[in-house]
């Protein structure tokens, strides 16, 4: 009767053991941060495809944001196209292009991003923390359009997991992309970046891939190998250090 009643206090102790453990080990699970993966690189360079074929890879959701997605597509369509109203704001201090021509004659589409566009970029970037926060893996769709939005992104993303991945792509490729999307207007917009969008963040990435000769599917998969072999990544970690 005694080796019974011990046996049942045995019994319980390691129940309320294990269910502490089961606890501990779910409050853990819910507050890990989840990885951010950047894919920085010059319009029509492939990024979207390319994060579109990263979602497919992995078995917890991995949710794409990007410029389109949390700046262009959220804005009103009369901010981005027109024709304004005439009581707006001035359509200058959300964004606008500008069509210029380089020393060997090449179009370039500047798109200029002002105060208020640079306020939603923010928030572009503290949304992405937001769902990292909830341990939720993010693929982002980026153009560092502005070299000062890299402070305020390094701040947003402060603590976490992040991949920095460049995409490169051949200038004439991305231009017969241009011409092949048939939105005559933003021609030259890839070319107006081209080089700045690396130099900007001083060329550092973890990994950096090329659409030019590679599908978006092979890289993906080098994406996503890398991220597993890879815990612990340190490009944006360095950009970080170097831009405060």
């Amino acid at each position: 009767m005694v080796i019974s009643k011990k046996f049942g206090l045995i019994v319980v102790a390691v129940i309320v053991t294990v269910s502490s453990l089961l606890l501990i080990s779910n409050c853990l699970q819910k507050s890990k941060s989840g990885i951010v993966i950047i894919l920085n690189g010059a319009s029509a360079s492939g990024k979207s495809t390319i994060q579109s074929e990263l979602q497919k890879l992995f078995p917890t959701p991995l949710v794409g944001i990007g410029l389109d997605t949390f700046f262009v597509n959220i804005l009103p369509q009369r901010f981005v196209v027109g024709p304004r109203l005439p009581e707006d704001i001035d359509p200058e201090l959300v964004m606008k292009g500008v069509v210029d021509y380089d020393d060997q004659g090449n179009r370039l589409f500047y798109l200029m991003v002002g105060p208020v566009g640079d306020s939603i970029m923010h928030g572009m970037h503290h949304a992405i923390a937001a769902y990292a926060g909830q341990g939720i893996n993010c693929v982002v769709d980026y153009i560092t359009y502005k070299q000062e939005w890299i402070p305020d992104l390094c701040d947003a993303l402060q603590g976490l997991t992040v991949y920095f991945v460049g995409v490169d792509c051949p200038i004439d490729v991305l231009e017969q992309r241009e011409k092949a999307r048939g939105r005559v207007f933003v021609e030259g917009h890839a070319r107006s970046h081209y080089t700045t969008v690396h130099e900007y963040v001083n060329n550092m990435y973890d990994l950096r891939v090329d659409t030019g000769t590679a599908d978006a599917i092979t890289c993906a998969q080098r994406i996503k190998e890398f991220i597993t072999a890879h815990p612990k990544p340190q490009a944006f970690r360095k950009i970080c250090t170097i831009k405060k």
